[in-house]
Order: C-alpha cells, then structure tokens, then sequence
C-alpha cells in the first residue's frame, strides 16, 4: 500500500502540510505593502508637486507661506489634472499583467491622496489667514466669507415653498 503519515498534520483531514496557511499571508503583507507603498509614494508625489507649483510658479519656500489664494490656484489645477489623469490611466487597468496593473492603481492612489492633500493645505492656509485677521481686528476677504458662512444655516425645503394663508392644512404652494 500506501506510505505512512510522517508527522501529525499530514494524519489530519483535509491538511495537507503545516505550510498551506502562508499562501494566506502571504497575500495579506502583499496587500499590506501595497498600502504602505501607496501613501510613500503619495507623500513623494505630493512633495515633488509642491516644490514645483508652490516653488517654481509661486516662488514660495511652502505651501503655507504662500497667500491662501495661491493655495486655491494650486489646488484646481491639481484636481483638474490629476482627474483627468487618473480617467485614462483606469482605463489601463484592463491590461493582463497584473504588476501593471497594480502599478496603475498604485499611482491613482497617490494622484488622490495628492488632490486631497493640496485641498486640506489651501483649507489650512484660509483659516489661518482668517483668523490671522480676526485677532488683529482688520476686515480680509478671508475673514468676511468665513464669517458669512458661519452665519449661515442650512435652508430649509420649506423655505422655498409659500403656504397658502386661506388653509389650515399644511399644504404647500409655490
């Protein structure tokens, strides 16, 4: 017949060796790597577009000691890059390769956290030059549209709409 088990996990059922569960890992620090490579090269694409946009065309030493309307500049032309970018590059995820593929993904994933990155700095430096102003007493067009929009509320639906005086009902007309 047949050959006797060698060790114990070969007498178990459906256990093939005490190596099967690293195919499992294996898998999860790929994907684990993958993340962590995304957010490096993230942070690398981040800096390298900031040393050129806030660098080069702004002649700024950072983000942040550049006026808030150079951080919204910035910003738009970003996005508007990177999300058209970002539209021809998935549609190169249909290739066969998978290392291309995750490649792709990889820089979609840095081109969005980029976008978002460049967002929160332009946010960042508006509050800060609002509330630079405001401690100072001076009026900016930065302190006056936070204010304005501090002191709006969300509208209600029903504020678009007139009721009719004659009913006691709640029927609403425009």
């Amino acid at each position: 017949g047949e050959p006797l088990p060698t060790s114990k996990s070969e007498k178990t059922p459906g256990h093939q060796n005490s190596w099967s569960g690293l195919d499992a890992t294996a898998s999860t620090l790929k994907t684990l790597l993958c993340t962590f490579l995304s957010f490096i090269y993230g942070w690398a694409l981040l800096n390298a577009c900031d040393d050129w946009g806030f660098g080069v065309m702004f002649h700024c030493s950072s983000y942040s000691a550049c006026s808030y309307q150079s951080n919204f500049v910035y910003p738009t032309c970003v996005t508007f890059a990177f999300s058209q970018a970002s539209s021809i590059l998935n549609k190169c995820k249909q290739h066969d390769d998978v290392g291309f593929v995750q490649a792709v993904t990889l820089q979609i994933n840095a081109m969005v956290l980029t976008v978002g990155w460049a967002w929160m700095n332009f946010y960042s430096t508006f509050m800060s030059d609002a509330t630079e102003h405001v401690a100072a007493g001076e009026k900016s067009c930065a302190t006056s549209l936070a204010r304005w929009l501090s002191s709006r509320s969300i509208p209600s639906p029903r504020m678009f709409f007139k009721r009719r005086s004659n009913s006691k009902s709640r029927n609403w007309s425009r």
